[in-house]
């Protein structure tokens, strides 16, 4: 069978076959007949059978050394494909064997921003132990910028591996004492994937800095109104950010220039969210560094919350239009234009405008 399907030189069929031999522990054959279609045809898909071949014959080493060497230069995007390669070939392994195939990637110089995008297809086959091993090593790993992501994407797979409790203590022993900048990643790590409920269960105590429990404070308001929540938790949040003097605080400070008159623009946003303030007055405040773009995409989840879709398109619209990659609202801002379209009833002109 095997035979009869090489002739056709598609490289499905190669893929097949060197799959099939590897599985039948011929891996110089699996390897012989890869290594001379690769040098035929320098895709990036070949390249990443072979390291699957390799996995599959526990050579880590030798799956990391055609990925970083390949003919063709592999893109964070091709990785996301040899993603599927990869968890074909440990999803029913160790977990153990995972950290060690990617302890050999890191070796060979791959970047570790495409190491990750072998992760959710790890986690999509349901091999959640698995994926915690990759993530986690990254979380050890990365970059003070990414890490809380790392944090954050280790925690949900260990969560599907092993249940909550397990998750949460070992991420707040991750975290420590004084957390800091870490709480404002996970927390807009949380918020992005929709795990709403993290906010809260990861959070249990405030923040001891203060721009982290004002971040989380209004990452939470925003959850609590973009699912139309009503309840004790939502008030419980009103009264811990209401102030009635807010309005003629905020008016003393533009006056004066006393920026510590007032409370943080975290706060300022998730008072508005729940209830408390207009949009003009936020509007007013919005005015420096990323806040333009920042308040539209807040603006538009209050208005669809409040059964105002037009509206709601037309500040999603705001938001897209500073097309800022680093913002994370750019990407909810899209990601809520579009359930618009699909929620609402509005004609398609309406909503095409906020895409």
């Amino acid at each position: 069978m095997i035979e009869r399907a090489l002739p056709t030189e598609a490289a499905c069929a190669y893929r097949i076959a060197t799959v099939q031999l590897a599985h039948l522990h011929r891996k110089e054959d699996a390897e012989g007949l890869l290594l001379a279609y690769l040098a035929r045809h320098p895709q990036a898909e070949t390249a990443a059978t072979v390291a699957e071949v390799r996995w599959r014959s526990r050579d880590d080493a030798g799956a990391a050394d055609i990925l970083a060497h390949s003919p063709v230069t592999l893109t964070r995007k091709d990785f996301r494909a040899v993603g599927e390669d990869f968890a074909d070939a440990f999803r029913g392994r160790p977990p153990a064997d995972v950290k060690r195939a990617v302890e050999a990637l890191l070796q060979a110089g791959i970047k570790p921003q495409s190491i990750l995008e072998l992760g959710p297809p790890l986690a999509r086959s349901g091999a959640a132990a698995q994926a915690f091993e990759l993530y986690a090593l990254f979380s050890d790993k990365a970059p003070s910028d990414q890490r809380g992501g790392a944090l954050f994407d280790a925690w949900s797979a260990l969560r599907a591996a092993k249940g909550a409790s397990a998750a949460e203590s070992w991420l707040r022993k991750q975290l420590g004492p004084e957390p800091s900048g870490l709480v404002d990643r996970v927390a807009t790590s949380a918020y992005a994937e929709g795990l709403d409920e993290a906010l809260w269960d990861l959070f249990p105590d405030k923040p001891l800095d203060a721009e982290s429990a004002d971040r989380l404070a209004l990452l939470r308001a925003a959850s609590i109104v973009r699912r139309g929540e009503r309840g004790a938790r939502r008030d419980a949040l009103s009264n811990e950010l209401a102030d009635p003097l807010a309005g003629w605080k905020a008016r003393l400070a533009r006056t004066l220039g006393l920026s510590g008159a007032d409370a943080s623009w975290e706060v300022q946003v998730a008072r508005y969210l729940l209830g408390q303030g207009s949009e003009e007055e936020l509007a007013d405040e919005a005015t420096q560094g990323a806040r333009p773009c920042e308040a539209p995409y807040y603006l538009g989840v209050r208005a669809k919350a409040e059964s105002r879709p037009r509206e709601a398109a037309a500040w999603y619209r705001v938001a897209l239009e500073c097309r800022n990659p680093d913002q994370p609202e750019l990407a909810w801002a899209y990601r809520a234009a579009s359930r618009l379209e699909l929620d609402s009833p509005l004609p398609a002109k309406a909503l095409q405008a906020a895409r």
